[in-house]
């Protein structure tokens, strides 16, 4: 059995040589091609040739392949983009039982009335008052 596929942009190659025996193989883009041996099962194949293919990756960061810069990191978005980051400030919310049902409640925190009510899903990123 012989799997090709892919881990970063680098395609690389598993093939079975034996009995729980496997061979896992990576031309990266620069320098000589990289092979290995392991003993198990295949899944574990599969998880040493891509932590291969990673440990390459850090020793070598000038030269990364291209779709592995498009996947290195997550950033935010810059500030004023018109989204929260974080929790909201001068709110909170609670769980109230009106007319039998559960709902989450919205009070304003100077007067203290309800300003909103949600049946099913809570507020998102507002604190949890408990009463």
């Amino acid at each position: 059995m012989s799997v090709h596929a892919s881990h970063h942009g680098i395609a690389y190659e598993i093939e079975e040589i034996g009995e729980a025996q496997w061979r896992w193989s990576f031309a990266p883009p620069i320098g000589p091609r990289r092979t290995g041996r392991v003993r198990g099962r295949f899944e574990w194949a599969i998880t040493v040739a891509n932590r291969a293919i990673e440990i390459w990756h850090l020793m070598n960061p000038a030269v990364q392949s291209r779709a592995a810069k498009e996947i290195a990191m997550a950033t935010y978005e810059p500030a004023g983009d018109g989204q929260r980051n974080g929790a909201v400030r001068k709110r909170s919310r609670l769980k109230t039982t009106i007319e039998g049902g559960e709902h989450w409640t919205k009070p304003d925190k100077e007067t203290g009335q309800f300003m909103d009510q949600k049946d099913e899903e809570n507020f998102k990123g507002v604190r949890r008052e408990h009463r």
